[in-house]
Order: structure tokens, then sequence, then C-alpha cells
């Protein structure tokens, strides 16, 4: 099944479809680089998570910095301890900017996630709420960062 994306004509002094894409991948990857060779562990220019800040818990987001360190460096095993979600994320990020970018180039659209239901997205969260809780358990110290 095919979907034909319709091309809007470039205007004059416009840039062309490609190049938001393209440049965001720039900044990602400037960004990745100093994550990859700035251990967040060792300091650096990382805020602090604010919801650790204020309650001492961690979130279900905290140590994916450290993580996504980890995974840039070869150390999967590490990225998982920091955060259990952190391939998940990578992989739904790399695909939303895929599905931003290939249209640009083949014009052709990827499925969106969108179309994914609603119930998903619902299960996902609630997911994310139990991992939150769990790694502030004693029983589940395995789990936080």
């Amino acid at each position: 099944m095919s979907c034909a994306v319709t091309h809007v004509q470039e205007l004059p002094g416009r840039l062309p479809a490609w190049a938001h894409p393209v440049a965001t991948a720039a900044g990602g990857l400037v960004g990745a680089a100093y994550v990859g060779f700035v251990n967040p562990s060792g300091g650096g220019l990382y805020p602090a998570c604010p919801f650790h800040r204020l309650t001492g818990l961690w979130c279900p987001g905290c140590g994916m910095t450290r993580a996504v360190h980890d995974l840039l460096t070869g150390h999967v095993d590490r990225a998982l301890s920091a955060n259990v979600c952190v391939l998940p994320v990578v992989a739904l990020c790399g695909y939303l900017w895929l599905s931003w970018f290939w249209p640009t180039v083949s014009g052709r659209r990827l499925p969106s996630v969108s179309r994914v239901p609603a119930t998903v997205w619902a299960t996902l969260v609630a997911l994310l709420v139990v991992f939150g809780v769990l790694r502030n358990l004693s029983p589940f110290t395995a789990l936080a960062p």
C-alpha cells in the first residue's frame, strides 16, 4: 500500500523541504556528540531533573542522559541499568525523525505513529507511571538510575 505525498512547489527564497529535518538531525548529532564525549556522571552542562530536585524521587526519565551516554560509548548493559526505557525512546525518536525526513526525499510517507490505537498509547503511559513508582520502592532499587 502506498501513499503519495502531494508536493508543494518551492517558493523562491524558501528552504527546500528536506532542510528542516536535516538541520534538526545536525543539531541532534551535535548534542549526541556532547553527551558521548562529556560523561553526565562526571560533570558537564546538564540540567538536573526538576522532579527529582523537588521531590527526591526518580521520574521515568531520570537517568536517560546517562543511558544515552552509555549507549554512545558502547555500554548497552550500563545504559539499560541507568534507564530501561532508553532503547524504545531512542527507537521512537529515530522513527519520528525518519517519518519526517523520508517524504522529502522519496515522496512517500511512512506509516504514522498517530495510527497506533489510543489504547496502546494509554497502556504505554500507564507502564511509564508504574515504572516511575516502582523505581522508587526499596524492592526495586535496581530500576533506579
